[in-house]
């Protein structure tokens, strides 16, 4: 019984501890240099819908673009196919948690499986911005992460004037 429940408790450290830390943090900090790509990541897809920000924004020629827009798609299938697999694991091993007769082996065979589908998944994403930053230098590379940045503290602006905004609003028609 006691090693099940550390079974357990390593399994809910695994998979909600990265959740719990992003929660207190504010939007757009991390505390690494690898947590600070991901927003990169994610922005990628829309900045890389703009072909004239990019090849007028960073000086990129068609190539580039093509070969940014073809390591995008690669990208997010692959992602796709890797978050699939993460989440069946981890539906796995509550399914395993939840039977009574399970094995030790058969649960950190499960965990194991959570753990590197996971892991997979970070893989993918590092080795995307490095296939980016080799497309465009580094450079160029800096200046797309500066880009982002800006964009997205655009929107953060944007959405905060909305918020207010419809707060606001509501606040009226609540008077009346």
């Amino acid at each position: 019984m006691k090693q099940r429940l550390l079974i357990i408790f390593t399994f809910l450290l695994l998979t909600q501890g990265s959740f719990a830390q992003d929660k207190r943090q504010k939007p757009g900090k991390h505390n690494s240099k690898v947590g600070s790509l991901f927003p990169i990541i994610m922005s990628l897809n829309y900045v890389l819908k703009d072909n004239k920000l990019l090849q007028d924004g960073l000086g990129l020629t068609e190539e580039q673009v093509d070969k940014l827009k073809k390591a995008n798609l690669e990208f997010r299938k692959s992602n796709i196919k890797l978050t699939a697999q993460t989440q069946l694991a981890q539906i796995d091993l509550e399914e395993h948690l939840d039977n009574e007769n399970v094995s030790e082996q058969k649960l950190l065979e499960a965990l194991e499986l959570v753990s590197t589908t996971q892991l997979s998944l970070k893989k993918n994403s590092i080795q995307f911005l490095y296939k980016v930053k080799t497309i465009l230098g580094q450079q160029n590379f800096q200046r797309l992460k500066e880009l982002i940045s800006s964009k997205r503290k655009g929107h953060e602006k944007r959405g905060k004037e909305l918020k207010k905004r419809d707060k606001d609003h509501r606040g009226d028609k609540k008077e009346k």
